[in-house]
């Protein structure tokens, strides 16, 4: 059954005197439902609404009678324990989401809602992406789902489906950002995709239920994407493209912009070498992306663990290894130049077998190989993964 609060919103959703976006400029203002329907005629003269559009807002904290369109809404909700509707004011809402300029005043939601409590990242680029962009963008997002990061895209084919599709390998969460309505999902050829994300991680969508996958929708998704998390990875983007329509908003929104380099007579790396150019942050390793996230982490943490109770304990947190105390002693015994295994065991102060094994690990983790009786370091491991 649905909250007083979920009808309230979804009353001021379906007002048909108030746009969209005027929702969205009120509830950026005002911070609360209540707030808005208590606000001054003056206050919300302002903000540009008129007399009619005045007396609705405010009738909107007492409403009984909803709307047919706002009741197919409760019948969703109700139909399902993994479909929800986030609200601006409540706790799972994303709370760097509430910052940018035109936060949406709603988010429908199938899945976890609690994934959206976990630091993002969002992996975007091309639809129509090359082998090597969708292995590194594959592997850039099980390396930082690994670490405690979530990852954000858009759901679509090419390096979005990928950098979903890694952090899945590991057992994290990722969420996709629609252009669609939660109910449908575009394109179909990632409808078991989308019921993978599900289980782990949540689709989210502003638009209404059954809204179709129109032009004009992928703009406004994009500057979600972004606006969610951390900071936005472009693994490949043409010269014109979504991909950077959505760095272009992270830059606005004060979001850190990464951008993976490539071969300079590639056209789907020419985006890419634009923003570096720009004052994208150029991505050589994992490490060149967490050294720039750690300020905006160290806040979102805290203000999720100021906000959110219990809940950000679901999650295990950020690390820049993502490996055990023991491994990250015997990476360092390794080092750059690589070793030997009696050199190994000598500086290591670990017993044969214990070296052994953990040798063993990190090698699956693609941090170390074997070569001709010397074992090397890896900075940048890819894996070829299946489409």
């Amino acid at each position: 059954m649905a909250t007083t609060l979920t009808s309230q919103y979804l009353a001021l959703f379906h007002l048909d005197s108030l746009p969209g976006n005027q929702f969205s400029r009120l509830i950026k203002q005002f911070g609360s439902i209540r707030a808005i329907a208590e606000a001054s005629t003056a206050e919300l003269s302002a903000m540009g609404l008129d007399c009619e559009q005045i007396e609705a807002v405010r009738k909107i904290p007492a409403v009984t009678n909803l709307p047919r369109k706002t009741e197919q809404i409760l019948d969703w909700l109700a139909c399902s324990d993994s479909h929800q509707l986030v609200c601006y004011e409540e706790v799972l809402y994303p709370s760097l989401l509430r910052e940018i300029n035109c936060p949406p005043p709603v988010l429908f939601l199938v899945g976890n809602a609690a994934a959206l409590l976990k630091p993002q990242l969002a992996i975007v680029g091309s639809r129509h992406a090359s082998t090597t962009g969708k292995q590194i963008a594959f592997w850039l997002a099980k390396e930082l789902a690994s670490r405690g990061f979530g990852i954000s895209s858009g759901l679509a084919a090419g390096i979005d489906s990928q950098a979903h599709r890694g952090a899945l390998s590991v057992d994290a969460t990722t969420v996709a950002v629609m252009g669609t309505g939660a109910d449908r999902i575009y394109p179909q050829a990632n409808s078991t995709l989308a019921k993978q994300i599900q289980c782990k991680g949540a689709l989210i969508s502003e638009f209404n239920l059954g809204s179709p996958p129109a032009a004009a929708h992928f703009p406004r998704r994009n500057r979600i994407i972004s606006g969610m998390s951390l900071g936005v990875i472009v693994v490949e983007a043409a010269l014109k493209s979504g991909s950077l329509i959505t760095a272009r908003q992270a830059m606005e929104q004060c979001r850190e912009v990464f951008a993976v380099p490539g071969a300079i007579n590639n056209p789907l790396t020419a985006g890419c070498h634009r923003l570096i150019r720009d004052g994208a942050k150029l991505v050589d390793s994992i490490d060149s992306i967490l050294e720039e996230l750690d300020p905006l982490l160290s806040f979102q943490l805290a203000h999720i663990k100021g906000n959110s109770g219990d809940l950000h304990q679901l999650f295990a947190p950020v690390n820049r290894s993502g490996l055990g105390e023991d491994e990250i002693t015997l990476l360092k015994a390794v080092g750059f130049d690589g070793c030997h295994m009696d050199t190994l065991v000598m500086q290591s102060k670990y017993d044969v077998q214990t070296v052994n094994t953990m040798l063993m690990g990190l090698e699956v983790k693609g941090f170390v190989s074997r070569k001709a009786g010397r074992i090397m370091q890896l900075t940048t491991p890819l894996q070829e993964e299946p489409d």
